[in-house]
């Protein structure tokens, strides 16, 4: 049997929860001076920054994210059109307008749905009915 010693710190035993009294122990001179090398302090944004310009991929969509953003701002005022010269109707697009002409109003809408759904059901009962006649 070992005799217990005051000033020697404990060993921790294996599979205990104890804590290691050795990881607690002040650092040496040599071993603060190894710590101050290691890094130095940064700020939390430019840590950031410093890893998204490391990633390539991240930097080539920044590019593009602001090329698209320049040109939503700046192609509006170079275009010699304006708005109302874009949108308005003229030529050829107004064949294809009158073409959809019926289209216009929800309430016609609603009068060709109902025709052709009408139509269908004309049908279906139409072809049971010639069903039921041939299976007699």
């Amino acid at each position: 049997m070992t005799t217990f010693d005051v000033n020697k710190t404990p060993k921790k035993m294996a599979m205990s929860l104890q804590l290691d009294l050795k990881k607690f122990e002040k650092a040496t001179d040599e071993e603060k001076k190894q710590q101050d090398v290691m890094s130095e302090s940064t700020t939390f944004f430019k840590d950031g920054m410093r890893k998204l310009f490391k990633n390539p991929l991240a930097v080539a969509s920044i590019i593009i994210l602001a090329f698209i953003i320049v040109t939503i701002t700046v192609a509006p005022h170079i275009v010699p059109y304006s708005y109302e010269e874009i949108l308005s109707v003229e030529g050829s697009a107004i064949r294809v307008l009158r073409t959809l002409n019926h289209l216009s109003t929800v309430k016609q809408n609603r009068l060709i749905l109902n025709r052709a759904t009408s139509a269908f059901h004309i049908f279906s009962e139409q072809t049971s009915s010639a069903a039921t006649t041939l299976s007699v």
